[in-house]
């Protein structure tokens, strides 16, 4: 991309809050979460599996929207120094891996480091039922779906601190620079 192509679509970015990088899940997966919630209350071990994957889901795509956020964030502060993410939101990368590149490429967001504790044992918690389904020791599914549970809920208040943080500093940014007018000169 060239770099007036670059800042065009940067500033068209930065000025419009809509087209920030937000979570946004697709109206089959918001079904399939509502349908394993509410399966989840009959206690069999597959609603349990199942909602373990879909909160699993969840956090790979919350752990997607932060880097994006703080990749929109350092794009705009470093304009009109042409900055290409190590990561596009298109990429298809393992929980695990987004994890670490947040962790380590990422700019310190409030509640970030809570969130990625958190994150860090549910991707373990996940693996360790996706992996050991079939093996001869099993998996206690319910205690793991317990913690699972219990720690989700921590994860999403942690993501809510990350996003509020990173939204705050994209305002602040924008309030500070007006791209637009800048762009023209």
């Amino acid at each position: 991309m060239d770099h007036d192509s670059y800042t065009n679509k940067l500033v068209e970015t930065l000025v419009n809050p809509d087209k920030w990088p937000q979570l946004v899940m697709s109206d089959e997966f918001n079904e399939l979460a509502k349908e394993v919630n509410k399966d989840v209350g009959s206690g069999t071990t597959s609603a349990k599996i199942a909602s373990i994957f879909v909160k699993h889901q969840l956090i790979h795509e919350m752990t997607k929207s932060l880097i994006s956020m703080c990749n929109l964030y350092v794009q705009g502060e470093i304009w009109p120094t042409v900055y290409k993410p190590a990561v596009d939101k298109n990429q298809d990368q393992m929980t695990g891996w987004y994890l670490s590149y947040f962790r380590d490429s990422c700019v310190y967001l409030d509640g970030k480091d809570n969130f990625l504790s958190v994150a860090f044992e549910l991707n373990r918690l996940r693996n360790k039922v996706a992996h050991n389904l079939t093996g001869k020791n099993g998996v206690v599914i319910s205690e793991t779906h317990s913690r699972f549970s219990s720690n989700f809920e921590k994860a999403v208040s942690n993501f809510v601190t990350c996003e509020q943080d990173i939204l705050w500093r994209l305002k602040d940014l924008t309030n500070r620079v007006d791209f637009e007018e800048f762009a023209n000169h």
